[in-house]
């Protein structure tokens, strides 16, 4: 009667969707618990699903539940006539997914006794991730929020987790319920993102390097990644501009670091290499000698002029604006090159200190004022074609001014000849050497332009000797 009523129940709970296998069994068999520490409990509750109990016994500790008795681990003998011919156990075991068996008493089996197990085989935790809002993708598929969720391994399997978000460096585990590889956690797994990363870019990208603590990880672009308490510092560097450094923490009480960061290299940067000896000006101002580095903002222009003994003075406007031309990173001058070519008027001249000056010059004994006269007109009149003044009575002659033009400047020169002293008979000569750096200023019109010049030009330096061995 009873087998009949139980077959009753259990054809109605079929018809409603709620089938569950049963274990034929006689009146007694032995159940044993793999692995050995598992504990198995007796539900002689309400009717329940396989399922339902499974995660009850997920949800609960079954020792304290008035409707489970526990019978321990290991190998148990079991009369199912105790249990009313239906008998439901529940093996449990921390790590692992409970397993939920349903055995009925079978007449056909009365005599034969079985040996059964309850196997835990699939392991199970739960798995977490930090910060609250990270993702978590499990073989490549992104697993709904909320977190925590049980993580299920199937025996013999293996898992890949990647936890990932925005702004830090993803980590991957991967879990196993193998043997021999690194058992799965029992409780509860929270994988923590705490490593950091900034997505840094530059531009222009090309030839844009950047740096992390002097070590350089790319070009245009980088993940710059910041472990746990560490602060680095980033530098973007391109020949021709001027560099750019950041400072990203990731540490307690400092700034959080951006996800990404684009910085604009636009600032120039020009090394001036110049021969020693030479002066290097930047609008106006003489900055140094040798080598020299302007640092232009952009929209801004510098005046670069550099002047040597010798040597035509280099003269360049550079500006940072949105022209075409491109500022250079680097500007070499070398000595006797189309960019700084020898100063024609240097070769063409000697340098004197006699040049603006007043050389006195005495004559013999004897020699009369007249003859002394006439042969200091005829020694300036060899050098010189026109004479703008000349009076022998006051002993005063003065020539006119002579220009000579070359590339980068204007020369003149002119000769002032008067009588020192009359007794005993001297005169002074001064050759007047001037210099302008327009070579189109040509005449008397322009001597606010003109500078007195230490040199004298070669036509004329013979002057004096020759007036000196004349006058004997």
């Amino acid at each position: 009667m009873r087998t009949t009523l139980l077959f009753i129940a259990l054809t109605i709970l079929t018809s409603i969707g709620f089938s569950q296998e049963t274990i034929q069994v006689g009146k007694e068999f032995n159940i044993s618990s793999i692995p050995n520490e598992a504990v198995i409990y007796v539900y002689s509750g309400p009717w329940k699903s396989e399922k339902q109990l499974e995660i009850e016994a997920l949800e609960n500790d079954l020792s304290s539940m008035s409707y489970f008795k526990k019978l321990g681990s290991g190998s148990y003998p079991i009369e199912i006539d105790d249990y009313d011919d239906l008998l439901t156990l529940v093996a449990v075991k921390q790590g692992y997914l409970p397993v939920v068996k349903t055995f009925a008493y079978n007449k056909e089996l009365k005599k034969e006794m079985l040996s059964l197990k309850m196997e835990l085989t699939t392991r199970i935790f739960n798995l977490d991730a930090s910060p609250y809002d990270a993702d978590i993708f499990v073989d490549g598929e992104k697993m709904a929020h909320p977190y925590p969720f049980v993580m299920h391994l199937g025996e013999n399997t293996n898992k890949t987790v990647e936890v990932k978000k925005e702004g830090y460096l993803t980590k991957t585990e991967v879990f196993y319920n193998q043997e021999g590889k690194t058992e799965a956690p029992l409780k509860r797994k929270t994988i923590t993102l705490d490593t950091r990363v900034v997505h840094f870019e530059t531009t222009p990208a090309e030839g844009s390097y950047i740096y992390v603590d002097g070590v350089k990880v790319g070009e245009g672009n980088a993940q710059i990644v910041l472990k746990s308490g560490t602060c680095v510092l980033v530098k973007a560097d391109k020949e021709g501009f001027v560099e750019i450094e950041r400072t990203y923490c990731n540490k307690e009480g400092s700034p959080e670091p951006p996800v990404s960061d684009k910085v604009s290299l636009s600032d120039r940067k020009i090394t001036i290499r110049v021969p020693d000896g030479a002066t290097i000006r930047v609008n106006g101002k003489e900055v140094g000698t040798s080598e020299y580095t302007i640092k232009l903002v952009k929209g801004s222009k510098a005046k670069i002029e550099v002047e040597k003994k010798g040597f035509v003075t280099y003269m360049t406007t550079i500006h940072n604006d949105e022209s075409e031309v491109a500022p250079p990173a680097v500007i070499v001058l070398s000595e006797n090159t189309p960019e700084f070519p020898e100063d024609e008027s240097f070769s063409s001249s000697t340098e004197s200190d006699v040049a603006n000056r007043d050389f006195v010059m005495s004559t013999p004994d004897g020699m009369s004022e007249e003859n002394a006269w006439k042969i200091v007109a005829q020694i300036i009149q060899t050098y010189f074609d026109e004479l703008e003044q000349i009076d022998r009575e006051t002993g005063y002659l003065r020539t006119a001014w002579v220009y000579k033009r070359y590339p980068n400047r204007t020369v003149r020169t002119r000769v002032i000849v008067k009588i020192n002293n009359r007794e005993p008979l001297k005169y002074s000569l001064k050759i007047s050497s001037e210099e302008c750096s327009d070579r189109a200023k040509l005449d008397s019109r322009d001597d606010d332009d003109f500078r007195p010049w230490d040199r004298v030009l070669n036509k004329y330096k013979e002057i004096i000797s020759e007036m000196q061995a004349r006058l004997k």
